[in-house]
């Protein structure tokens, strides 16, 4: 599966924003690019969720554990303990997917 294509917004495109970082996971074509560029790595947004998605490269320099990690979008720059971090992307996916938002 292909990375959905982010150039119809082109200031969060994860290749403007993060041209360092490959994405190496497929990112579904319905998460919308929340990028910014002084964030890390990438983030998408679903439901009520932010997820942060890096590659192995970006992890180990910036001595992290984990490559992906899911907030609340509400919640960014808040320093909270997140939903989750995972290496496992499929973990992700099955988060994502499970996950009911707290406003419906």
């Amino acid at each position: 599966m292909e990375n959905r294509n982010y150039s119809e917004n082109y200031h969060t495109d994860p290749k403007v924003t993060h041209p360092d970082i490959n994405l190496d996971v497929p990112i579904p074509h319905e998460w919308e690019s929340i990028s910014y560029s002084n964030d890390v790595c990438p983030s998408f947004k679903v439901k009520d969720l932010q997820i942060f998605v890096m590659d192995d490269e970006t992890r180990d320099e910036e001595e992290l554990d984990h490559k992906f990690t899911i907030i609340t979008e509400e919640e960014y720059g808040e320093g909270n303990e997140p939903f989750l971090n995972t290496n496992d992307w499929n973990e992700v996916l099955t988060f994502v997917k499970k996950h009911k938002p707290r406003n419906v």
